[in-house]
């Protein structure tokens, strides 16, 4: 088991899905509280960034974003879904991506 060790509030590193880290306060905008994009350092040394999946994929498959929208899509080198996240992810789901350099 992985756990964030930046110390910062936000869900954990093997949390996936929706509803997410959500805030009751924000009223009509349904989008989580722990901002897309954030990146913080899991207990295995490696970095992870939160992301939003636009199709289902598998636990320790490599994965891709764009900077700015943060929507991972299949492919690149650099990030993976954790394995630790039994089944993987669907589209839709937020999830933390593990980079893969240390």
């Amino acid at each position: 088991m992985v756990y964030r060790i930046t110390p910062s509030l936000g869900p954990g590193l093997e949390q996936k899905g929706q509803p997410f880290y959500w805030d009751s306060n924000r009223g009509a905008t349904a989008s989580p509280t722990y901002d897309l994009g954030s990146t913080v350092k899991g207990s295995d040394g490696h970095d992870y960034v939160l992301l939003q999946s636009n199709a289902t994929l598998a636990a320790g498959a490599a994965c891709q974003f764009t900077d700015g929208t943060w929507v991972a899509t299949a492919g690149g080198t650099a990030y993976t879904v954790p394995a630790d996240l039994t089944g993987g992810v669907v589209a839709g789901d937020y999830f933390h991506a593990r980079k893969v350099a240390l």
